[in-house]
């Protein structure tokens, strides 16, 4: 079948894919290198061409979520502020649609092409070090956790975008051996203001998810209702995987109901150390689970804030970014924004570098926020955080006491 990328291909070029060989294949299609010959002028990297099988139905609701996470893409990007190595550049978002050239039927999009890294998916913990086998890369536990640090990072931006990226997975998240930080693919999975996310992992897949999100005319869609919580409950999982080389729902016992059916029931490891009458409850007969134990304590060890955070999603069903535990001066903090003074409105650019007489950045004037109450969420984050930081008592200054 013979597709045109808009923008990118040249007239009277259109891309071959059956004289072509997919750089990866997936359920939903295979994914190309837009060859030289084929683009309308030359360009320093490659995009790499998505397309959808056959079989797939609702292209025209792919095409349109495609186009909205493609307009979505610059005000994400603007959301990384530190480190400059660290941005939008490190997610294959929706680019340009690809149509069939005798039909011009939706295909698929173009997307930037990541470069060749492994996926975490191979990755397995084995005496102090994480190796993918197949790649023959090495990761230290240092790097799995600054690696979780990053993940993190990135879909908080994603989730201040109103991105979620619902089927989240190890298969979906490449690492850098370069730059020692992810890269993500397959964005086009995820839920986006009315789009549903379709897509769906078990084992990764947030146990406190209890309905099916609904569609425009109030019934079910079929698909999950995803949240920031369940893309906080996959990271988690995520990062367990890497850095103790089992599924934080994996055990040894008699009445196991497999990595899928445990995590639906919640009968996680950290679960049955903390609760000793959860396997009694269950009809769980627990065996020789040491090892799994015995390298728990060990990042509870070396990692306390890791471990910490383990035991908040999996035993005490809390879902927080770990990013939240560093320090709000840290550009991955999720307030860090707030602390900058970088608030809605506030245009960086139309501030003037000072003069040695003029007071510094922190303490010019900054453009005024409007601040709106929210019947869901309650008053804004930005709100909040302005009245802890002055330190009055947010129920005494709603009481008038002050």
């Amino acid at each position: 079948m013979k597709v045109i990328v808009d923008t990118l291909t040249a007239e009277n070029k259109a891309f071959d894919t059956d004289s072509a060989y997919p750089i990866d294949l997936g359920s939903e299609g295979s994914i190309y290198k837009l060859p030289d010959e084929c683009l309308a002028v030359p360009v320093q990297n490659q995009p790499l061409v998505k397309i959808y099988a056959d079989n797939l139905t609702n292209m025209a609701v792919r095409q349109g979520k495609g186009m909205m996470l493609a307009d979505k893409y610059d005000s994400f990007a603007s959301g990384f502020y530190k480190p400059e190595d660290f941005g939008a550049e490190q997610f294959a978002f929706p680019q340009h649609n690809a149509v069939y050239a005798d039909t011009n039927d939706y295909a698929g999009f173009s997307m930037r092409d990541l470069g060749r890294y492994p996926k975490l998916e191979g990755f397995q913990y084995e005496d102090g070090q994480i190796t993918d086998f197949e790649s023959g890369t090495v990761m230290t536990e240092q790097e799995a956790v600054e690696l979780f640090y990053y993940m993190t990072y990135a879909v908080c931006i994603m989730h201040k975008s109103k991105i979620i990226v619902g089927d989240l997975n190890d298969r979906n998240i490449l690492y850098n051996t370069d730059s020692k930080k992810p890269l993500f693919v397959d964005i086009d999975s995820a839920q986006v203001d009315d789009y549903t996310c379709d897509a769906y992992t078990p084992e990764m897949l947030d146990p406190l998810i209890t309905r099916k999100r609904l569609d425009g005319s109030g019934e079910s869609s079929g698909a999950y209702e995803y949240s920031e919580n369940s893309d906080i409950f996959a990271l988690a999982v995520i990062a367990y995987k890497l850095l103790t080389g089992y599924h934080p729902a994996f055990f040894r016992g008699r009445g196991s109901k497999g990595t899928e059916g445990n995590t639906k029931a919640k009968l996680f490891m950290l679960r049955f150390l903390y609760d000793k009458n959860l396997a009694q409850a269950s009809g769980i007969e627990l065996l020789d689970n040491s090892d799994h134990e015995q390298r728990l304590m060990e990042i509870k060890a070396k990692f306390p804030e890791i471990y910490a955070h383990f035991v908040d999603v999996f035993v005490n069903d809390k879902r927080e970014y770990i990013t939240a535990k560093l320090p709000v001066s840290d550009p991955r903090h999720p307030d860090y924004a707030d602390y900058q003074g970088i608030f809605i409105g506030y245009d960086p650019s139309e501030e003037k570098e000072p003069a040695d007489s003029s007071p510094a950045p922190s303490e010019q004037k900054r453009k005024r926020v409007k601040i709106r109450y929210d019947d869901k969420k309650g008053d804004s984050r930005v709100f909040r955080n302005f009245v802890n930081r002055i330190g009055y008592d947010y129920s005494e200054l709603l009481m008038g006491v002050m």
